[in-house]
């Protein structure tokens, strides 16, 4: 761009100085004057020429500048994206990482207690409705637990349905009362009689289990009046049958009772 422009004032330059000479004026009587203005021109025009061509060279180092510029703008975003990137995965992998802690955490605090609540064959188990521990035997052949008592009688109560039914293994006087969830048809052992037995909820303690479960009423004499299955059990223990009555009898606080000083 540069020459181009010093070509341009040559050629101005030149133009100028044949235009000093003109028909308005003698060669003969003014040449020197003619002489000192081209001189004069001449100079002024190498004058601006040179400082035309210093605004240019500086125009192109500003703009080499810029072009530059842009380029290391351009290699810090690409860093910036980079570094983001990085920055995302290594939060994401904590974050997994955290997870995982927990998980495990929450697992090893689990693990000790499934491994603690070791049930035998044979248990005592408490239950809140009849408030005293009875004899369990540990079914895990069967998907439902039951409960052997007698004289079962379902009745209404507010339109919902109930029944009531004695536990000779406690007092056979003695009469309980619970809601009935629904009622389960069973196939007796001769496989001809269907009979409807009262499905309800009861609360059950053993060791330390506490857990609320389904048992179905059977009117029937048994040595062990409680039957617990895989509905009670679960994934909360595991069953030894070599061992029995692993777990104490619990003991409710006392209602009334008096702190010693």
């Amino acid at each position: 761009m540069t020459l181009r422009v010093l070509s341009f004032l040559i050629c101005v330059i030149s133009f100028s100085s044949c235009s000093v000479v003109g028909p308005y004026q003698s060669p003969q009587t003014d040449g020197a004057v003619g002489v000192e203005l081209l001189e004069a021109q001449q100079s002024m025009m190498l004058q601006y020429a040179e400082r035309l061509s210093e605004v240019l060279e500086f125009q192109e180092g500003m703009s080499r500048d810029v072009e530059n510029l842009q380029l290391d703008v351009e290699r810090v975003n690409k860093l910036l994206v980079s570094e983001m990137k990085a920055l995302r995965d290594v939060y994401h992998e904590n974050r997994q990482s955290e997870t995982q802690a927990a998980d495990d955490r929450e697992a090893s605090e689990l693990v000790p207690a499934i491994k603690q609540t070791v049930l035998g064959r044979y248990e005592w188990v408490w239950s809140d409705l009849l408030g005293d521990n009875l004899k369990a035997r540990i079914d895990t052949g069967s998907a439902s637990s039951s409960f052997s008592v007698s004289n079962i009688q379902p009745f209404e109560r507010d339109g919902d349905s109930w029944v009531r039914f004695t536990v000779p293994e406690l007092d056979t006087d003695k009469i309980y009362e619970t809601e009935v969830l629904r009622f389960a048809k069973v196939r007796v052992a001769n496989g001809d009689e269907v009979k409807r037995r009262p499905v309800v909820k009861l609360t059950v303690r053993l060791g330390a289990l506490v857990e609320e479960a389904e048992f179905s009423l059977e009117e029937k004499e048994a040595p062990y009046p409680v039957e617990l299955g895989r509905n009670f059990l679960r994934d909360i223990a595991l069953v030894d049958v070599a061992k029995k009555f692993t777990q104490e009898k619990y003991i409710p606080p006392a209602v009334n009772a008096v702190a010693l000083p």
